[in-house]
């Protein structure tokens, strides 16, 4: 058969929208990548009842990056998304003195 070429150019148009479009509507979603990891625990007093409301700090001692988080009511807190690396943790309060965890060993807990 033979097409003028704008009819060409409408025609090699649609069929490459028409690829898309099946592409697009045929495709499975794809579920995206985390590089970082989540440090979660409970806050609680050395004779046990939670602490509501406490800061928990995790600073990256490689880069100096910062991630701030306040436990709930239940004294639960999550820090997501933090990158392999050492850490230097701290817990604060009021009316208790402040934790600090750097590197995996306890200065005060």
């Amino acid at each position: 058969m033979f097409f003028p070429p704008s009819l060409r150019n409408v025609l090699s148009c649609l069929a490459a929208a028409v690829a898309l479009l099946l592409n697009i509507l045929c495709s499975d979603p794809v579920q995206g990548q985390v590089v970082g990891g989540t440090i979660s625990g409970t806050i609680s007093d050395k004779s046990g009842p939670v602490v509501a409301n406490a800061t928990v700090s995790m600073k990256n001692l490689a880069t100096e990056v910062t991630t701030v988080v306040t436990s709930n009511t239940q004294g639960l807190y999550s820090l997501p998304n933090l990158l392999p690396g050492n850490y230097q943790q701290t817990v604060s309060a009021a009316g208790f003195e402040t934790a600090i965890n750097r590197g995996g060993k306890r200065n005060c807990f």
